[in-house]
Order: structure tokens, then C-alpha cells, then sequence
């Protein structure tokens, strides 16, 4: 049995990456719990809501581009990111 040395693969359908290890998975449900916990428990911590809503983008935006990254990183290089018809090289 081969291993993966990516952790994101070509979707079958549509254009863009999707998990294609394990390890792909537990980073994007790391990922949704991170994100998840921004926009909730930041406004606990902010003085005022105009703060936390700052606060709260800040992080979002930073916290989506790690996620992009290692994205990009950790993917399948074998095959160019494109539109794909169920399958289809």
C-alpha cells in the first residue's frame, strides 16, 4: 500500500482541495474548533463589543490564512488546481 505524502487532495467535483488523510481532517476540524471559539469566547474577553469585533476579524483573518497555508503546503502537487468534471484529469 502506498502512502500519501499530502494531506489535501483534488475535489472529484468542482475546483479546490478537500482532506485526503487523516491528518487533513484533524487539521480542518482543528481548524472549524479554533475558529469556532474565536467568534464565540473572544467577546468574553474584550471590554466592549467594538473591541471584540476587532479583535474577533483580526484573528479570523489570521487564522483563515494559516489555514490556507498549510493548505497550499500540504497538498497534492501532482495535478494542477482546477475545475474537474467528477473525476476527470
Amino acid at each position: 500500500m502506498a502512502t500519501r505524502n499530502y494531506w489535501f487532495g483534488h475535489k472529484w467535483l468542482g475546483a479546490g482541495l478537500a482532506p485526503a488523510s487523516w491528518q487533513g481532517w484533524l487539521c480542518l476540524i482543528v481548524f472549524i474548533v479554533v475558529l469556532g471559539w474565536t467568534l464565540t469566547g473572544v467577546r468574553t474577553l474584550a471590554p466592549d463589543p467594538a473591541t471584540a469585533n476587532a479583535i474577533a476579524l483580526v484573528l479570523v483573518l489570521v487564522e483563515t490564512a494559516v489555514m490556507f497555508w498549510i493548505v497550499w503546503v500540504k497538498r497534492d502537487t501532482s495535478r494542477v488546481v482546477r475545475w474537474r468534471w467528477f473525476g476527470g484529469n
